[in-house]
């Protein structure tokens, strides 16, 4: 589910934030050529980690199970808790920045609050089935445990958020997330290596200078 939630975003990603127009100057000439957002990037990369990280945990496990052994297996035993370590960590990355930004942008967004009203107490009901289970090694449901703790936190600030949101009259989304690309007020998206916003100020105040510069 994890995994259709994130193809999801990326299917749906917002089409003026995956490319932005950046400024390169060339013996006076200016230029404005598209460019990938520090975001858009940013997701791809995390998309190609995941998709690795998932073939190779599953020929790695393919292979132990076939030629190794079942978990009576020392190798296929330490294995089975490295991933369950590994899920931990990566569980850790994937809801802290989500709750630095949300704490961030004082704002509930995008997120889903009945999603995390049904995946909070699903999660320490997992956990408790897991741990209670004759012989369960405490990797098994420590990984529900922690994405169930940062979840409930998440859950905490978007339900604050949108009491805020809520009691003056506002939205959800902040207005950041709703104004065009190059809007004057310094949120145009961030292209790696420029700054949109202050790249374009610096062209127009060339052309007010010397009207012959931009072609």
């Amino acid at each position: 589910m994890f995994s259709i939630v994130f193809i999801l975003y990326l299917k749906y990603f917002p089409s003026h934030k995956i490319s932005a127009e950046r400024v390169q100057q060339h013996d006076r000439q200016y230029s404005f050529l598209p460019a990938p957002t520090e975001e858009w990037t940013l997701s791809l990369m995390i998309a190609y980690v995941v998709t690795g990280h998932l073939i190779i945990c599953t020929i790695v496990t393919m292979i132990m199970l076939t030629f190794v052994g079942g978990p009576e297996n020392h190798w296929t035993s330490s294995w089975a808790a490295f991933l369950g370590l590994t899920s931990v960590a990566l569980a850790t990355v994937q809801y802290v920045p989500q709750i630095h930004r949300t704490f961030k942008r004082k704002s509930v967004g995008a997120l889903s609050i009945p999603m995390m009203l049904m995946q909070t107490p699903g999660a320490a009901l997992l956990t408790l089935s897991l741990a209670l289970r004759p012989g369960a090694n405490w990797t098994t449901w420590i990984v529900y445990a922690v994405t169930g703790c940062l979840q409930g936190i998440l859950l905490v600030l978007c339900i604050y958020y949108h009491y805020l949101a809520t009691s003056h009259g506002q939205s959800d989304f902040v207005n950041s997330e709703t104004e065009p690309l190059l809007a004057g007020n310094g949120n145009a998206p961030k292209v790696r290596g420029h700054n949109v916003a202050a790249n374009t100020r610096g062209a127009s105040s060339a052309s007010r200078s010397d009207p012959q510069t931009l072609a």
